[in-house]
Order: C-alpha cells, then sequence, then structure tokens
C-alpha cells in the first residue's frame, strides 16, 4: 500500500513537471511574440530610422575613412582619390535613396552629378603623380569637394527620414491597434475559459 501511495505522488510529481514545463514553454513563446512585435513597431518608427540614417552617415567619421582632410594623410594620393571618391558615392547614394523613398530631393540629383565630375578631374590629377606627396593646390579642392558631398549626403538623410515619417507613422498606428484589438480578444478568450473551468 505504501508502494502504491509513493507510486502515485511520484505520477503526480511528473504530470506537474510536465504541466511546467509546457507552461514554461508557452510562456516563452508569448513573449518572444510579443517583443517581437514591439521591436517591429520600434524598429519601424520615423525617430528610429532617422536615428539609424544618423549613424550610418557617422560611420565613416568615426571609423577614421575620411583622414585626408587634414594630417599626414595626404602623403598617399591613392589615399585621399580613394576617401574622395567614397565621399562622392556616399552623396549619391543618400540623394538615390531619398529620391526612391519619395522626398522632395530638389537640385540634389545635378549637384551629385557635378560633384562627381568635379571628383573625376581632381581624381585625374591626383593620379599624375601617384607616388609623391599631394600638392597643397589640390588639397583644397579636394577637401572643398568632400565638404559639399557631406552636405549634399546630410540634407539627402534628412529628407528622406523625413518622407518615411507620415508612412511609419501609419503603420505604427495600424499596428498598434491590431496589438490592441488581439490583446482584447486574447484576454476575452480567457476570462471565457475561466468561466467555463468554474
Amino acid at each position: 500500500m505504501l508502494a502504491s501511495a509513493w507510486g502515485s505522488f511520484f505520477d503526480v510529481v511528473a504530470v506537474l513537471v510536465v504541466l511546467s514545463v509546457a507552461a514554461a514553454i508557452v510562456a516563452a513563446l508569448l513573449v518572444r511574440r510579443t517583443v517581437r512585435r514591439r521591436w517591429r513597431l520600434v524598429r519601424s518608427h520615423g525617430a528610429f530610422i532617422a536615428m539609424m540614417a544618423l549613424w550610418d552617415a557617422t560611420a565613416a567619421l568615426r571609423a577614421g575613412r575620411r583622414r585626408p582632410l587634414a594630417g599626414d594623410n595626404w602623403s598617399s594620393p591613392r589615399r585621399v582619390r580613394r576617401s574622395l571618391w567614397q565621399a562622392v558615392d556616399g552623396a549619391a547614394d543618400a540623394v538615390r535613396t531619398a529620391a526612391d523613398l519619395g522626398a522632395p530631393v530638389a537640385e540634389l540629383p545635378s549637384l551629385c552629378r557635378r560633384l562627381e565630375g568635379a571628383a573625376a578631374d581632381l581624381d585625374r590629377v591626383l593620379r599624375l603623380e601617384p607616388a609623391g606627396p599631394v600638392p597643397p593646390s589640390i588639397r583644397g579642392h579636394v577637401q572643398d569637394v568632400m565638404r559639399a558631398a557631406d552636405d549634399v549626403r546630410r540634407v539627402a538623410i534628412a529628407a528622406a527620414a523625413d518622407a518615411c515619417d507620415p508612412r511609419v507613422a501609419e503603420l505604427a498606428r495600424d499596428a498598434d491597434d491590431e496589438v490592441q484589438l488581439l490583446d482584447a480578444g486574447l484576454a476575452s478568450a480567457r476570462a471565457a475559459l475561466a468561466q467555463l473551468r468554474r
């Protein structure tokens, strides 16, 4: 009789352990789903997109890729040419992205073409002496083109972020409404299930 009591006790404990594990798995899945929904809402918000665009825009400065503007990096024309083209290509990419998003870009595309033309001219001059230091007369021109490219890129990123705001705000509102409706439906279903168990 004692053995059967211990056997039924272990059966109850085993059932409780299985139910606890199942409840923990269901809870983890629900938490994961909620976190993913909230992350989607945050990730699609206009402020978050603008912040990430600003982070990407300053990545070159953080990585130190724009060093030809000062210091001893002027000693390598190849390094200067690479940085020049990175700046100009970054501006062109930002303007294309802003235009694709429907942002007002005004004369930015023509400015990019002019920047590319100026960069091509400077690149040809820098290729004439690939091993020597960059002449001081060219340094000022390179700095001017890189600053102009940086200005164009920053304006295009701001325009692209502004173009995203209305769509993202509408999406965030719709997603929030959907989440609230789903939460209300789940709460109602839980309440009905609790009443049935009584």
